[in-house]
């Protein structure tokens, strides 16, 4: 599901098309908070709706500990005990309860048995550039 850019490269009077990946404007839309510093796009974990932060220093996908254990118990994926430690960008560590393979929805892109983080965080998730990968993103 590629489109062409209007860009393109010249290079000795030939012309090249380069094709990227929908932006994440184009695929889902954006929703800035109320200062207009942070942007958050809809999505689910589980069928479960969410607003991710996107963050573009995260390289991993985190949802809420709260949001998880809103997911029906028969409906959330077994949550495996953390093998790695995180730390928030000015440094300080942060609690993360474990990593769960879950179904993860992005503006109507699926991705399943996708590893999704969950913590104790501010927002309900945090959309890291490994889902921006999987969502075919940019």
């Amino acid at each position: 599901d590629k489109r062409a850019n209007s860009n393109s490269k010249r290079d000795d009077n030939k012309s090249e098309t380069i094709y990227f990946s929908r932006t994440l404007e184009e695929l889902i839309g954006q929703v800035a908070d109320d200062s207009g510093e942070h942007l958050y796009v809809a999505g689910q974990v589980q069928g479960r709706e969410l607003q991710f932060l996107y963050d573009t220093g995260a390289n991993h996908t985190f949802i809420d500990f709260t949001e998880w254990e809103k997911i029906p118990e028969e409906e959330r994926p077994k949550l495996d005990e953390p093998d790695r430690a995180f730390l928030l960008a000015d440094g300080s560590p942060f609690k993360v309860f474990g990593r769960a393979y879950a179904t993860v929805r992005v503006g109507g892109r699926e991705v399943q048995h996708f590893p999704i983080w969950i913590a104790q965080l501010m927002d309900q998730a945090i959309m890291g550039s490994n889902l921006m990968a999987a969502i075919k993103c940019h």
